[in-house]
């Protein structure tokens, strides 16, 4: 029998995981198009003129 509100702190802790997960994915996401710069297939404003 598990005590009352460990449910709620694991699920919390699930919660918090879930998001330190994404939160890593997404600045990694963000530094690495930063290091290589506009690919050739991005969109850019002089190009239409």
């Amino acid at each position: 029998m598990l005590r009352a509100g460990t449910d709620n702190v694991q699920e919390l802790a699930r919660r918090l995981r879930l998001l330190a997960l994404e939160v890593f994915f997404l600045g990694t996401a963000i530094i690495r198009s930063l290091q290589d710069g506009p690919d050739e297939t991005s969109f850019r404003l002089d190009d239409t003129i």
